[in-house]
């Protein structure tokens, strides 16, 4: 690994994993995400690699009438990205041998997706040749089933690079279950992009979302609500560099784990910590923004305290709540479960039983 002046290592390499329901926000969060370090220059290069745009929609329909189509066409993908960082160069000239393997499947189709992995990577394959480059690799995909992520972390754990998953998740405030909203977010994309309800049935009904708790290799991972506003992308660039600030451990070197799992939870817990920071935070902000709106209306209030009372009020409680996360007494045994709502409600709670006391 790359040394920095007074012997510190430099944060390796790293693969990102964007993923989530089709409508989300994906690609334009990995758009940002990719302008934002290529302006900061923290890695040397930042690569976006979009399933989307190697496969188009009417491919992929095609792929769904295949038996294992997509799996395949998916694995192409990683297994190109794997031939690039092993070999060092450009394989798009290639014959792509294992193409013609897969019997009962359009052999042309697969033939064309894996040119065109090739020439999407091929200035991956440019840089990799450089091998102290710091290059992060942003898969944007929605990798709804948790072994095509695995498929990625083997491939981090094989290169010697840092592994961070990136969940994109729906605001949880919005009142009707998770297929009526993505079927909401499918009619307002264009008719070339639309996915189609059958499709978004089955992906919400077999989503997996990280386990970081029966799941180590699943450490790494963030859930960020999909908002098209108030991102905080600065603070979630920070996370996701302090996630991948260590290479995935070999496998010659995976009997040293136990010794690291400690520190893994820690990392995890602290993740969580941060995550309800900025939970509470835009909790507070919706507040106080919700509040000043109808003040501004002229509208009666529906608690009793002005709006700068709200927002100190607001501020204490969150405050008291962050105390409690961080000395344990209020545990987050299930970082799977959804955290927006969990703390939303503490915090709304907390508010009125203040307001209760007030009145008292």
């Amino acid at each position: 690994m790359q040394s920095s002046p007074g012997n510190q290592e430099s944060p390796p390499s790293m693969l990102l994993l964007v993923f989530g329901f089709p409508g989300v926000g994906k690609t334009c969060l990995a758009k940002e995400i990719q302008e934002k370090w290529r302006q900061s220059m923290f890695f040397d290069d930042v690569h976006r690699i979009s399933f989307d745009d190697i496969v188009p929609r009417e491919e992929q329909y095609q792929l769904v009438s295949q038996e294992h189509g997509m799996k395949i066409a998916r694995d192409i993908v990683r297994s190109s990205l794997d031939a690039v960082l092993t070999k060092g160069k450009q394989h798009g000239t290639e014959e792509p041998e294992k193409v013609g393997c897969f019997s009962g499947l359009n052999s042309s189709l697969m033939n064309d997706i894996y040119r065109r992995v090739s020439d999407c990577l091929a200035k991956v394959g440019e840089r990799s040749t450089k091998g102290s480059e710091r290059i992060c690799y942003v898969i944007d995909d929605n990798l709804y089933y948790r072994s095509m992520r695995y498929g990625y972390y083997q491939l981090a754990r094989k290169h010697g690079f840092a592994f961070v998953q990136l969940h994109l998740q729906l605001e949880s405030s919005q009142p009707m279950n998770l297929l009526s909203r993505l079927l909401e977010l499918d009619e307002k994309r264009s008719s070339e992009e639309q996915v189609g309800a059958e499709v978004l049935r089955k992906m919400s009904e077999r989503f997996e979302e990280p386990d970081m708790v029966n799941n180590p290799w699943e450490s790494s991972s963030l859930t960020f609500i999909s908002r098209a506003e108030d991102r905080h992308i600065d603070c979630l660039l920070k996370m996701i560099q302090a996630m991948g600030s260590h290479p995935v451990p070999s496998l010659p070197n995976l009997e040293e784990e136990d010794a690291r799992k400690e520190e893994d939870r820690k990392a995890t817990k602290e993740s969580l910590h941060q995550q309800a920071d900025l939970i509470l935070r835009q909790r507070v902000k919706d507040k106080v923004r919700e509040a000043s709106s109808k003040a501004a209306r002229g509208s009666a209030p529906t608690i009793d305290l002005t709006v700068k009372q709200l927002a100190m009020c607001l501020s204490t409680e969150k405050s008291k709540i962050m105390s409690m996360l961080k000395s344990g007494e209020i545990p987050l045994a299930n970082p799977a479960a959804d955290l927006n709502d969990v703390l939303c409600k503490m915090l709304d709670d907390a508010l009125s039983k203040k307001l209760i006391e007030k009145s008292d």
